[in-house]
């Protein structure tokens, strides 16, 4: 008789939870996807996306610009005070923890700085390249 009496409860309480899982789905609007957006308006997100995104690219690499001016100045004063310790430039290195980016991130700023011709490579390749900036 007991078992049969948590059974029977089980049940009713089983159906419950059915019918008001229902009924709250039936309460709820279904979020809307991408999919379900019109190209025109997709087209748009795209290029606000494109747009935010070259903004910060270029964001980045007038900080590497700026960071180049700094240590540029720097290495002239130690140079001028017959105290320069290290060589001349900036390393991809250098532009990953100064944006905290990855190194291919790092590498492909210096290389659109470099195709606009405002850095060039210290040595046309190897472990050790330092960008140096143009005149």
């Amino acid at each position: 008789m007991y078992y049969l009496g948590l059974a029977l409860i089980g049940i009713i309480g089983f159906i419950l939870g059915k019918k008001l899982a229902q009924f709250r789905a039936s309460q709820k609007t279904p979020a809307q996807t991408f999919v379900d957006l019109p190209k025109a308006e997709l087209d748009n997100l795209q290029d606000k996306a494109q747009a935010a995104f070259d903004e910060r690219t270029e964001e980045r690499k007038q900080q590497i610009l700026e960071f180049l001016k700094r240590e540029t100045a720097h290495q002239q004063a130690l140079q001028n005070c017959n105290l320069e310790d290290k060589p001349t430039g900036i390393t991809r290195e250098d532009v990953e923890k100064l944006l905290d980016v990855s190194d291919s991130t790092a590498l492909r700023y210096l290389n659109q700085l470099e195709q606009e011709n405002k850095i060039t490579q210290s040595t046309p390749f190897g472990s050790n390249v330092r960008y140096l900036l143009n005149n």
